[in-house]
C-alpha cells in the first residue's frame, strides 16, 4: 500500500485527533494565561484577652461563637486572698492613723498603746505565716503524691507569700513604734500612712483585674480556660474575632508582585455585589501557595500573601472565600 493509500484511509482518524488537540490547547491557554482570578478567604483581626492576675477562674460563661461587645465578662478569678491581704492593709492604715493622733497630742501613753498595738499585730502575722509555711510545705508534699491539684498548689503558695508580706509590713510597723520618738513619730507614720494607701489602692486594682471583660466587639473563636483552670498573669482566656475590622487574604504569584503596591484598590465579589477595599500587607517572604487558595493562576507557583480591607458594608464572615480579580 503507498503512503497516499494509507493517509487517505486514516485521515478520518487524524482529524478528530487534530480536534481535540486544539481544544485541550485553547483551555490551557485560557486557564494558564487569561485566568487572572484568585482566591481570598476573609479572616478578622483576632484581639486576645489576657488574664493580669494569677489565680483560680471561678466563672467562665462565655462559649465559642458566641457574640461578645467590649466589656462583657469573659471570666472572673478568685479574689479571696486578695481580699484577705487588703482587709490586712486596711487594718494597718487605721493603726497607722492612731499612731499618727497619738503622736500629734504628745501622750506617751497612747504612743506606748501603739507599741502594743504593733506588737500584737506582729504577733498575729507571725502566727499566720507560720501556719501558711507549713500549710504549703504539705502541700508541696501532696502535690509530690500526685494527692492534689496544681491549683491547690499554687493557692497555697499564694497564700504562703501573702502572710509573708504581711509579717514584713508588721514587723515595719513595730520597728516605727519602738524606735522613734513622740515628734519623729508624727511625720514617719505619716509617711506610712501615704504608703499603705498607694499599697491599698495597688490591691483594689488587682481586685479589679480579677474580672477579665472582652476587649473588643465580636466573636468569640477559641476558649483556652474554664472555671475550675488555674491561670498566670499574660495568658490569654480567649481569642475574639473583631467587628472593627476583617482583611481578605490573598496569594498573588511573586513574579508578577510589582503589580501590587499599598492601599491599591482590589475589587472583589461576595454575593454577588462588587466591593473593593485597598491593600494593607504585603508578605515579604514568597511561600508555596497553599493547597485551600490555589487557583490556575497561581497553582504550582511561589506566591506572595496580601491582605485587602474588607470595607465595612461587606457582610463577608470570617473563612467565607471569594473570587479576587488582580
Amino acid at each position: 500500500m503507498s503512503k497516499l493509500e494509507h493517509f487517505k484511509k486514516n485521515r478520518k482518524k487524524i482529524a478528530p485527533m487534530i480536534l481535540l488537540t486544539l481544544i485541550i490547547s485553547g483551555l490551557v491557554y485560557y486557564y494558564l494565561i487569561m485566568e487572572t482570578s484568585y482566591t481570598g478567604q476573609a479572616e478578622a483581626v483576632i484581639s486576645t484577652n489576657p488574664a493580669e492576675v494569677s489565680g483560680k477562674i471561678v466563672e467562665s460563661n462565655i462559649a465559642l461563637g458566641q457574640e461578645v461587645k467590649a466589656g462583657d465578662i469573659i471570666a472572673v478569678i478568685d479574689t479571696r486572698d486578695l481580699e484577705y491581704a487588703l482587709v490586712q492593709l486596711k487594718l494597718n492604715l487605721e493603726k497607722a492613723i492612731i499612731q499618727n493622733a497619738d503622736a500629734q497630742t504628745g501622750q506617751d501613753a497612747r504612743a506606748q498603746s501603739s507599741i502594743a498595738a504593733a506588737q500584737a499585730a506582729l504577733n498575729g502575722a507571725a502566727a499566720a505565716a507560720e501556719k501558711a509555711r507549713q500549710d504549703h510545705e504539705k502541700a508541696l508534699a501532696l502535690f509530690a503524691d500526685s494527692a492534689i491539684t496544681e491549683s491547690a498548689l499554687e493557692a497555697a503558695k499564694l497564700a504562703r507569700d501573702t502572710t509573708a508580706s504581711n509579717l514584713s509590713a508588721a514587723r515595719a510597723q513595730l520597728e516605727l513604734a519602738q524606735n522613734n520618738s513622740t515628734g519623729s513619730l508624727t511625720a514617719s507614720t505619716s509617711v506610712d500612712i501615704l504608703l499603705l494607701e498607694s499599697r491599698i489602692a495597688q490591691q483594689e486594682d488587682l481586685i479589679k483585674k480579677c474580672t477579665v471583660t472582652a476587649s473588643a466587639d465580636g466573636i468569640v473563636i477559641s476558649k483556652n480556660y474554664r472555671a475550675g483552670d488555674f491561670v498566670a498573669p499574660g495568658y490569654n482566656i480567649a481569642d475574639i474575632a473583631a467587628n472593627s475590622e476583617k482583611l481578605l487574604v490573598v496569594y498573588y504569584p511573586k513574579e508578577q508582585i510589582s503589580d501590587i503596591q499599598y492601599d491599591k484598590e482590589i475589587s472583589f465579589v461576595y454575593n454577588g455585589t462588587e466591593y473593593s477595599g485597598p491593600v494593607k500587607f504585603i508578605d515579604v517572604k514568597p511561600q508555596y501557595t497553599p493547597q485551600d487558595f490555589q487557583t490556575q493562576a497561581n497553582k504550582n507557583r511561589e506566591s506572595v500573601k496580601i491582605k485587602i480591607l474588607i470595607p465595612d458594608n461587606c457582610t463577608i464572615k470570617p473563612g467565607e472565600t471569594v473570587k479576587v480579580n488582580l
